[in-house]
Formats: C-alpha cells, sequence, structure tokens
C-alpha cells in the first residue's frame, strides 16, 4: 500500500519511497539494506534515481532482475538524446523524453508506455523492473520512469507527491515550475487539477 503524504516536493525525494513500499515478506541481506540505505542517504548531486528505485524494487521482489532495467534505461536515454539533436533546449528535450515513453517507434520496440487500468494497485506494476517489460505502469512507476530520463537528459525536474499519487515536476528554463502527469503523457496538469483529481 502506498501512503503518500498531501503536498510535498524534493528533488531528492526518492528517499521518500522507502516509506512507501511494502515490507517484503522475505529476510533482506544486511548488504542489501545498506546499500539502499547508502543510496537514499548519499548528497543530492550523487543521488542516482534508477539505482535507488531498482534497490527499492529489490526490496519489495527479491526476484527483480538488477542488470535489465539499466540496459533498457541506457537504450531509451539514448534514443531520447538522438531524437532531441545536438545542442537542443530543455523543451526540445522534454519532448524526447515524452515521446520514447508515450509515441510508439523503434525506440521502443513499436511498444509505448502505458497506465495499467486493470492492475494499477498491484505491487508489481508499481516495479520499474515490471513496467519497462510490460509497458503498463500506474502512477508511482510511471513518474519514476520519466523522472529518470528527463534527469538523465540534464532536465530541472524532481518528483512531486499528491494523496495516494505521484507526479514529476519541470522547473522550465524561465523557472516556471509545471506539473506533469505521466499517467496521461506528462502533459501539464495545474495544481486546481491535481487537487480535484487525486487530493
Amino acid at each position: 500500500m502506498f501512503y503518500l503524504c498531501s503536498h510535498y516536493e524534493s528533488r531528492a525525494s526518492m528517499s521518500a519511497l522507502a516509506v512507501q513500499v511494502t515490507p517484503s515478506p522475505h529476510p533482506v541481506p544486511a548488504g542489501i539494506a545498506d546499500a539502499v540505505a547508502a543510496l537514499l542517504s548519499a548528497p543530492e548531486a550523487e543521488l542516482d534515481y534508477a539505482r535507488a528505485k531498482v534497490a527499492l524494487d529489490f526490496l519489495v521482489d527479491p526476484g527483480v532482475t538488477l542488470l535489465r532495467p539499466f540496459v533498457e534505461l541506457d537504450r531509451l536515454t539514448a534514443a531520447a538524446r538522438d531524437m532531441a539533436g545536438a545542442g537542443a533546449d530543455e523543451a526540445a528535450r522534454l519532448r524526447a523524453v515524452r515521446a520514447v515513453i508515450y509515441e510508439a517507434g523503434p525506440w521502443n520496440e513499436w511498444r509505448r508506455f502505458d497506465y495499467d487500468h486493470d492492475d494499477f494497485r498491484k505491487m508489481p506494476s508499481k516495479l520499474l523492473s515490471h513496467y519497462l517489460t510490460s509497458r503498463r505502469g500506474n502512477c508511482v512507476s510511471m513518474p519514476i520512469l520519466f523522472l529518470i530520463l528527463a534527469d538523465r537528459l540534464r532536465i530541472d525536474v524532481s518528483l512531486a507527491m499528491a494523496a495516494n499519487h505521484l507526479f514529476v515536476r519541470w522547473r522550465n528554463e524561465n523557472g516556471k515550475i509545471v506539473n506533469l502527469e505521466t499517467t496521461s503523457g506528462a502533459n501539464p496538469a495545474r495544481d486546481e487539477w491535481l487537487r480535484q483529481t487525486v487530493g
């Protein structure tokens, strides 16, 4: 179960996910627990969102494949960089991240990423490895994938929380904060809409 606070935001808010995951029924090796603690206590500049998410997913499901997500993330990152082109501004890089996730093409094996209407509350939909494989996720896995790719393309994004919901906030080049609803194409979402919809 996920219990999110009313509104909270931080660029390093991956650490907040630690209080959201259902504890694994399996014993967690001390080395893994120490590794996760180190990931979550790292300085913001050293935080690797992908490593943190995969480590947290492993605590929930020790069957998670640890290498495959990074291969897929590297491929999607490269595709977004190529799509944006050399010297692209931040808005163009953001459009490229949107495209590699939400538009079907060779960059995602002609299988766009989408919301899982059938299984959105179950744990597999919250796991990054499941989302990357099935292409169907929820308001946990979808914003985290977007955050990871956008951060890799040096886009000023953060993970934000509302009641029972995660989304992404983008600070554009003019300093304006824009909510991005990643369960719906990462389109802009007004604060009022988020309050009415998920609040």
